[in-house]
């Protein structure tokens, strides 16, 4: 049986593969025709629209990578040629004490807010910007995304839930202008790394009292990164400049940086052959899955096509809420059902890696896979865990409702995902696809029994510890599946206060067999390899996996 329906499933995919291949085929073989009479500004594409700038409100890859480029955190991530590492940005240099619970960050004094358009230098940043934009962030009323990431400062938590209203109560405190101290509720050696989000990040009051929810705009912004927000027209561009008077401005040689809104991948694509944008891939609009083979068996894109680490896991994710999904053996059977090899080896083709787990093994200590942890496919205790939760051969099973984005990708991914369950456990999946952020709204809904059974969300590490996934992540979740659970939660606290890295890790092991095994609320499919297709006129530049993508380094050659 198990041959057989290997079988029926490659061939399904290998006849949806073929029919997708089209005329790009004969444009890849033209690829060395890139027309280098380009401006000298970079042109980037974005999948889907620009929702925001404002720090506050920043997650998606999107709004990750603008943000990146107008707003400067007290820490950052940068690659030393070997390794990606934490190093100061607003911060000078830092010191710890009190066993690890303090942190007090000496800060840079040639760092403006300039405002958008004009690039007039209105003053320095202090202090005093970054404790403001993190009493903002921690408001309740604020609702913002990433404001669990601030729970590890004191009092932060019961700012967040409403216990404390006054949220200058926070862990913060200001020495002198450039000067900051903070306090925290255990220790954590990955601090100075939880610095480099955006929630962290220092904003502006000024404009923000003066136009609220307008500040962002160009005429409003202040910012204080290497570029400044020149132009905005929404579903169509972004356009920023290089900021006069950034501290390092010397170092960089772009004058303009352009984000242009490019909503479909085979558009995308055209636009990268006919030179009118100069990469694409990853963050910044995926290569089309089915154009993969043309690229990986065409020699003409030895010097175009590049691959780069990127510390991301595509997932699915369970409503928990909903029945018979509130039955973590259906659960269990459904993530046993799938053949992730198979996944990454038909549709993915970029060297993917096969999920077992929802965090990345690097961050768990432990072998390639960490196999002992989560799932992996098998169909026989799929069907074995079916039949325990009362639907032996999927009878009497409900339809249900599996909900992605709209993408290529996805949807290749979803049928994927369709087949194998109809396939091995006889459980029919209706598949739905939403634009973004009708998508979003849906899956957060606070009514879960109108929410899908199970939603596509991706995680990219934030900063390089298993905390931005088993505690971050598995909170910012939360919304989505509804999942709780007390020994989680516990485990999740008990290793952010752990110092030692080897028990730590342990630690964050039994929490990720948890979430993906025994509870199973999230069902990873594979860890995400970056690729991109760059003009070769794009010089310096190399792959970011963390946070936004570091333009400021790279410069255009015709």
């Amino acid at each position: 049986m198990a041959i057989k329906s290997y079988i029926f499933v490659i061939t399904y995919f290998l006849c949806y593969i073929i029919f997708q291949i089209n005329i790009y085929a004969e444009q890849a073989h033209n690829l060395l025709q890139l027309d280098s009479r380009r401006p000298p500004y970079l042109r980037l594409p974005i999948d889907g629209q620009i929702r925001t700038v404002d720090p506050a409100y920043v997650f998606e890859e999107a709004t990750i990578e603008i943000t990146e480029q107008l707003f400067l955190g007290l820490t950052g991530f940068a690659w030393d040629g070997t390794a990606y590492k934490v190093v100061p940005e607003i911060a000078t240099h830092w010191t710890v004490s009190n066993h690890g619970k303090t942190y007090r960050f000496n800060i840079r004094k040639d760092i403006y807010w300039v405002k958008g358009i004009t690039a007039e230098r209105v003053r320095p940043v202090t202090a005093y910007d970054i404790k403001w934009a993190i009493q903002r962030n921690i408001n309740p009323h604020i609702d913002a995304p990433y404001a669990s990431s601030l729970y590890i400062l004191k009092n932060a938590e019961k700012i967040h839930t409403g216990k404390i209203k006054n949220t200058s109560k926070i862990g913060v405190r200001v020495m002198n202008d450039y000067c900051i101290e903070f306090h925290l509720n255990n220790a954590a050696g990955y601090f100075p790394d939880l610095l480099t989000l955006w929630i962290f990040r220092p904003q502006p009051q000024e404009p923000i009292k003066l136009y609220g929810e307008n500040w962002t705009k160009p005429e409003n912004i202040w910012s204080n990164g290497p570029f400044y927000l020149d132009q905005w027209q929404k579903r169509r561009k972004l356009m920023m400049k290089k900021n006069p008077h950034y501290y390092d401005v010397k170092n960089i040689t772009l004058p303009e940086v352009h984000y242009i809104i490019v909503p479909q991948a085979f558009a995308g694509l055209d636009m990268f052959y006919t030179g009118k944008i100069d990469l694409m891939g990853d963050g910044y609009l995926k290569i089309p899955q089915s154009q993969l083979d043309n690229i990986l068996n065409n020699p003409s894109f030895d010097n175009v096509f590049h691959t780069g680490s990127r510390f991301a896991s595509y997932s699915f994710f369970f409503n928990v809420k909903r029945p018979p999904l509130d039955n973590p053996l259906v659960r269990k059977a459904i993530s046993y059902s799938i053949n992730r090899e198979m996944i990454v080896e038909v549709i993915t083709k970029g060297n993917e890696k096969p999920a077992t787990t929802f965090t990345p093994p690097e961050f768990l200590g432990c072998n390639k896979n960490c196999s002992e942890f989560g799932i992996e496919f098998n169909p026989d205790l799929a069907q074995k865990y079916l039949a325990e939760a009362g639907y032996p051969g999927g009878k009497n099973f409900p339809r249900i409702i599996l909900m992605h984005n709209i993408s290529e990708l996805h949807a290749n991914i979803a049928q994927a995902i369709q087949a194998f369950i109809e396939h091995y456990l006889n459980i029919t999946v209706d598949i739905q696809e939403k634009e973004w952020s009708d998508y979003f709204k849906t899956i957060r809904q606070s009514d879960k029994n109108t929410a899908p059974h199970i939603s596509q969300m991706g995680w990219n590490s934030d900063y390089l510890d298993a905390n931005n996934w088993l505690c971050d992540a598995a909170q910012f979740f939360q919304t989505v599946t509804g999942w709780q659970n007390d020994e989680f939660d516990s485990l999740v606290e008990k290793g952010g206060e752990e110092l030692d890295p080897i028990k730590r890790q342990k630690i964050y092991r039994k929490a990720e067999k948890l979430i993906v095994h025994d509870e199973t609320s999230i069902m990873p499919i594979y860890f995400e390899t970056a690729k991109y297709l760059i003009n070769p006129c794009l010089k310096n530049w190399y792959p970011m996996p963390i946070g936004g993508q570091l333009v400021k380094d790279w410069s255009v050659k015709n």
